[in-house]
């Protein structure tokens, strides 16, 4: 039977104008999986640990570190996951949306049934919101601390045999999200510090081409193209200054963007692997943004 693994949730990238960034990294910048393996892969273990890590870029935006520890468990054709993310973004922009640590606990089902995939999962977490960087020098917020995060997930596809060894997925899924930004005020004697709302619904449509090697084609190299839409690529900031309320408020643009991938895995030992992973998005109306992570599995 030829299985694939659960989506890996990573960075969960809250940007200044740029919502779009945490569905997006859920959907395709942090997805590692497993492409359509041969029979001769060992099939007796039935959990597997994973532990990754990574960093995110965005063009003229923020940067992060994250991490990622994760179980797996094999129920047949199905399997069902746990995992644990921490990100933490960085920005170099001052009075800008703040840069904010996240811890964000996923659980994901799917499996594989006559090489038709699927995959279901839902995340709840926490950010917590950083100094406030001004010319007089860090702040805290005198808004909130910090806000909970939420998205819910979904993708299928089928996995075609081209020949020994190489395999194409085509997939269709789509992500729901909530969260928050908070923008720092250019003046806290008059305006207090503003939290925007962010809901944002992304569609994505992928396939992937996935080559298996080695004397037991017990490695992968797989090569990902994808197209994204969203109600929410682009948040903007209404400064109370311009606002016909004379309040802060928040403007949202939808956007579609490509992106591009490439994935290996390579079994180091029967029930070791290493997994890395590097994307690109492209012509986002928020600024492309590059990911690239790295880590290991193993069953048991």
């Amino acid at each position: 039977m030829m299985m694939r693994s659960a989506p890996l949730l990573l960075a969960l990238v809250a940007a200044p104008a740029m919502a779009q960034s945490t569905t997006q990294a859920e959907n395709d910048t942090t997805r590692v999986e497993i492409p359509a393996m041969p029979k001769s892969a060992d099939p007796s273990p039935q959990w597997m640990a994973e532990i990754s890590s990574g960093y995110a870029t965005r063009d003229n935006g923020p940067s992060g570190a994250f991490a990622v520890a994760a179980l797996n468990r094999r129920l047949g054709r199905y399997y069902a996951r746990a995992a644990i993310t921490g990100y933490r973004s960085i920005i170099e922009q001052s009075d800008t949306a703040l840069p904010a640590t996240y811890v964000v606990g996923s659980l994901g089902a799917g499996g594989n049934v006559n090489n038709w995939v699927f995959d279901l999962w839902g995340a709840w977490g926490w950010q917590h919101y950083g100094d406030i960087q001004t010319a007089t020098g860090p702040r805290t917020s005198t808004s909130q601390s910090g806000s909970p995060y939420l998205s819910l997930g979904f993708d299928a596809g089928r996995i075609i045999t081209l020949s020994k060894g190489l395999y194409i997925t085509p997939t269709l899924g789509a992500t729901y999200a909530h969260n928050r930004l908070l923008r720092p005020s250019p003046l806290v004697e008059r305006w207090p510090d503003y939290e925007s709302d962010e809901k944002t619904w992304t569609g994505t449509a992928a396939t992937r081409l996935d080559k298996t090697f080695g004397r037991e084609r017990q490695h992968y190299l797989g090569l990902t193209a994808s197209w994204h839409i969203t109600n929410n690529g682009l948040s903007i900031l209404v400064p109370p200054m311009i606002s016909p309320t004379n309040e802060f408020s928040t403007l949202h643009r939808a956007d579609g963007w490509g992106e591009i991938g490439v994935n290996t895995g390579l079994r180091l030992s029967p029930r070791l692997r290493l997994e890395a992973n590097v994307s690109r998005s492209v012509a986002a109306l928020a600024g492309n943004s590059t990911t690239a992570s790295g880590g290991l599995r193993i069953a048991f």
